[in-house]
């Protein structure tokens, strides 16, 4: 006598369950790789250092700018053939009401005697594994070692300088939005044109830095703050 035999029902895995086994697989995964990498030796923020950027020589200009910072400060970093360090900083929630993330100032750093003048020795290193730029100017006993970096978990902007004999460092703030100027055409982020607005874009008194950059500030917030 035959006996029909009932399908067992297999339930289909839900979402939550999906997510579970995802989550599991890359946690067995990342421990893995991470115990494979202690055995070995391997260590892969060291290894950053073999992808650093170098440059021999000072920049003429903004063009010539290397990034560093942490999730909120910004820095554009370089040395005009001056010998002199600059720096922009930026901050993530430095909107304006035109929808403008605007750079907060400038810094100009300047040393005496400056080793720019007594030797052309220059290198200016992007070192990953240490989220900093190091510059190198001079040779000898007036070889100067800067170092700028963001600190990781504050909003705090660090300028090392190290020289085996004294230098005087005088950092000074840079402005341009110190006079209110009509903008004759609105100018929004590129944020808000790409539709993922974080503020509807009105039209406002704000002044410009000297040049064709136009940037606009709040009303009310004429001069920038560091």
């Amino acid at each position: 006598m035959l006996t029909a035999m009932k399908k067992s029902h297999i339930p289909e895995p839900t979402s939550s369950s999906l997510a579970l086994f995802t989550r599991t697989s890359l946690l067995i995964l990342i421990s893995l790789i991470i115990h494979g990498c202690i055995r070995s030796g391997y260590d892969p923020v060291r290894s950053l250092d073999k992808y650093n950027i170098v440059w021999t020589s000072p920049s003429a200009n903004t063009w010539g700018t290397m990034s560093a910072g942490n999730e909120d400060i910004s820095l554009n970093v370089w040395v005009e053939e001056s010998g002199d360090l600059l720096f922009y900083i930026g901050k993530t929630d430095s909107w304006d009401d035109n929808c403008r993330l605007l750079k907060l100032g400038r810094v100009r750093v300047h040393l005496n005697p400056n080793p720019l003048l007594q030797s052309k020795a220059f290198s200016q290193t992007l070192r990953l594994s240490q989220a900093a730029i190091e510059i190198q100017a001079g040779e000898g006993d007036g070889k100067v070692v800067t170092r700028v970096w963001a600190d990781a978990n504050h909003p705090v902007v660090y300028v090392a300088i190290d020289r085996k004999r004294p230098v005087e460092a005088t950092a000074s703030i840079e402005l341009w939005r110190t006079a209110p100027l009509e903008l004759p055409s609105i100018e929004v982020s590129d944020v808000y044109k790409q539709g993922t607005t974080m503020c509807a874009p009105v039209f406002s008194l704000s002044s410009r830095r000297p040049g064709r950059d136009a940037r606009l500030i709040s009303p009310g917030q004429s001069h920038a703050r560091l």
